[in-house]
């Protein structure tokens, strides 16, 4: 098919940050870029909004926990109570377009999210794809992997797309280049379970009203070039994965998860 001429991978990964955010690298009409393997999980975001002084604990009550647009999606899930009908509330959601683009740049200054024309085309390509997603991360950490593996193990993926979640998971933030600028849509395919919406928010794309949060918003960073902290990579495929290597999160807390300080 003609999108195999324009895309291919995944071919490596990376982490970034700590706690590790893991990136799967691409290549995309011939520019080499990095996608997070799976949405911002809580204790990944969490972890961001303790260092940035506006998230805090009233942000996160009015961000996690006011939200009431009509979708179930469960406010909190550790990886020990992970089933196929309640894993949506192990990732960040509520968060607003600025929300999602500032973690994305204190990940990374090349880091944002991804175009509708980029989320469309890598949505394309996983469904085509059967890899084993924990497989293509093999040395991620403890944290994550409390996560990954009881994912994988419940949702039983048939393709790399719902590995990933970019089918079945919940409505991430994706650019719409526009004259002068740009503006943000919210692009996904999760379950009917989750929401029952009348449309395909593939082909249709939300625009939410300035302001409004929806529960079910969420983030996956692209990271643009050659990756690593450092912006090089390590010529074995994995782009800089070492600046992770050894991560112990010591949190302590319930489920392998912190709350970063936050109540509610």
């Amino acid at each position: 098919m003609e999108d195999d001429l324009l895309i291919s991978g995944p071919d490596g990964h990376q982490c970034l940050g700590n706690p590790p955010i893991w990136l799967l690298r691409f290549t995309v009409d011939g520019r080499e870029l990095w996608v997070q393997a799976l949405p911002t999980l809580k204790y990944q975001f969490e972890a961001f909004a303790t260092t940035t002084g506006d998230l805090d604990n009233a942000w996160y009550q009015a961000s996690q926990i006011a939200p009431a647009d009509n979708s179930p999606v469960p406010w909190r899930t550790g990886p020990s109570r992970l089933t196929a009908d309640n894993y949506e509330g192990a990732f960040i959601g509520g968060l607003t377009a600025d929300e999602a683009l500032r973690f994305a740049r204190q990940l990374h200054p090349r880091a944002g999210v991804p175009t509708l024309e980029l989320w469309r085309k890598l949505y394309a390509h996983t469904r085509r794809r059967h890899d084993n997603l924990p497989d293509l991360l093999p040395e991620a950490d403890r944290e994550f992997g409390e996560f990954l593996a009881p994912l994988q193990s419940r949702l039983q993926p048939s393709t790399l797309a719902q590995a990933m979640l970019l089918e079945g998971g919940l409505l991430e933030w994706a650019e719409l280049p526009v004259f002068e600028g740009s503006t943000w849509r919210l692009i996904g395919r999760p379950r009917r379970e989750l929401l029952q919406l009348a449309f395909n928010p593939v082909t249709n794309p939300i625009e939410p009203q300035p302001g409004a949060r929806i529960r079910a918003a969420t983030v996956r960073i692209v990271l643009w070039g050659n990756g690593g902290q450092d912006g090089q990579d390590d010529g074995n495929g994995n782009g800089g994965q070492d600046d992770c290597n050894g991560y112990d999160n010591g949190n302590g807390g319930q489920d392998g998860q912190d709350n970063g300080g936050w109540t509610g």
